[in-house]
């Protein structure tokens, strides 16, 4: 199970305990009244969550990304040997944002000589804070 679904599992049974523990207090009308609240919370963050970092960047902008931040010798191909090298890539960090939900590109390959952590909606993770990429 990654990362992504763990997070998930757990906003999604955050949820559920609160709703139950409301059902249990229902005539408890403030106790009952608290539960509902701290289950409806639990729900808009999971969404702001999803909605962050669940949600998929389109191809296009994932190959602007890279391609910003990617060595160029290492990215575009212009001989025969090395045709499609670009779409590989590009295929390969779609694929570890779909399924991670991020993706880093190494100090080898970066523009910068540091490793680059992004998360789907393409923010870079710094270690306080997220900056917008694009």
């Amino acid at each position: 199970m990654n990362m992504a679904e763990v997070l998930a599992k757990k906003y999604k049974n955050k949820c559920s305990e609160l709703l139950l523990k409301a059902r249990f207090f229902k005539n408890k009308k403030s106790l009952h009244d608290e539960f509902i609240k701290r289950s409806w919370k639990a729900r808009q963050e999971y969404q702001l969550w999803e909605s962050k970092y669940m949600e998929l960047t389109s191809y296009e902008k994932l190959y602007a990304f890279i391609e910003y931040h990617y060595l160029s010798r290492k990215f575009k191909s212009d001989s025969d040997y090395t045709k499609g090298r670009e779409k590989r890539i590009v295929d390969s960090y779609m694929e570890s944002l779909k399924k991670e939900g991020e993706a880093f590109i190494t100090r080898h390959e970066s523009i910068t000589g540091k490793n680059i952590y992004f998360y789907a909606d393409l923010s870079i993770k710094t270690e306080n804070r997220f900056n917008q990429a694009i």
